[in-house]
């Protein structure tokens, strides 16, 4: 019979679930699959063609608390009035505060998930495309509103925001401030440089120059190269050398 779409996903988060409820049980705990699911309440069977094995979980994790932090974004009165910079901090803040009692779980799925092998990385594709598609949204607004010039290289400052997400929840995990002013103020300072790039038009202008630089020296390269071969033209292929006659030895 064919699973919808929707009971997936909750069977996906119910193992999810369950895999945060025995760490929080046992902190060292290192369950199997066949554990989670009996916590799940779903046949092994079935928990195995979800998750494979547990880095799986970790990863959905992931995936679904940035789907939370999403959703609870809507619930901002006159969320759809912030300006970039804003609607960023309150999606980072948002995050942040979906994992918040799970902590130590992030800290070992995070271990997990920057442990594993390179090709197990793709695994973090699906949480990164929710990132880079809200974000974009974001982008695409403050475009329409004009508070940023359009450009062909949002899409690069925009991965650039994943990686600096990543490097806030590193942060943050290691933050033991009260109620963590630390992280609040990283992001508070970052956040404010990060922006100025599309603001600024940054990558437009680098652009520019890099076109410029490359274009100017190539063309000097190319002149140089002429020079360097010169000696090795055809006589013929000389202006100066006057045609010989039709017959002439």
């Amino acid at each position: 019979m064919r699973v919808s779409k929707q009971k997936r996903a909750e069977v996906r988060r119910a193992l999810v679930r369950a895999a945060v409820e025995l760490f929080a049980a046992d902190p060292g705990t290192s369950a199997s699959m066949r554990e989670v699911a009996a916590r799940a309440g779903i046949p092994p069977a079935t928990a195995y063609k979800y998750f494979p094995d547990r880095s799986q979980l970790f990863h959905a994790y992931f995936e679904f608390k940035a789907e939370d932090a999403a959703a609870a974004l809507g619930r901002i009165e006159g969320f759809a009035g912030f300006s970039l910079h804003e609607k960023l901090q309150a999606f980072l803040e948002a995050l942040l505060a979906e994992v918040l009692p799970e902590r130590e779980f992030v800290s070992r799925a995070l271990r997990g998930v920057l442990d594993a092998p390179l090709f197990a990385l793709s695994a973090m594709q699906p949480m990164r495309r929710q990132v880079l598609t809200i974000v974009q949204g974001f982008v695409d607004d403050a475009v329409a509103e004009g508070s940023i010039p359009p450009s062909v290289y949002h899409g690069l400052w925009i991965g650039f925001f994943w990686d600096y997400l990543v490097l806030v929840v590193l942060y943050w995990l290691r933050d033991n401030s009260e109620a963590f002013t630390k992280t609040s103020e990283l992001i508070d300072q970052s956040l404010d440089l990060l922006v100025t790039l599309p603001q600024s038009g940054f990558f437009d202008k680098a652009a520019r120059i890099a076109g410029f630089l490359v274009k100017t020296h190539l063309h000097a390269d190319l002149e140089r190269w002429s020079e360097l071969f010169a000696p090795l033209r055809p006589l013929h292929d000389d202006p100066r050398t006057p045609a010989r006659e039709p017959g002439s030895s």
